[in-house]
């Protein structure tokens, strides 16, 4: 699988993408709301 070739750092950075992602996706929501 491709998640085992990841390095642990390489996989932090994809998480903090991935959480920097939904919480801009969450300020929008709540600016429309």
């Amino acid at each position: 699988m491709l998640a085992q070739k990841m390095t642990k750092y390489e996989r932090a950075s994809r998480l903090r993408e991935m959480a920097d992602a939904i919480e801009r996706n969450m300020f929008i929501a709540v600016g429309d709301a």
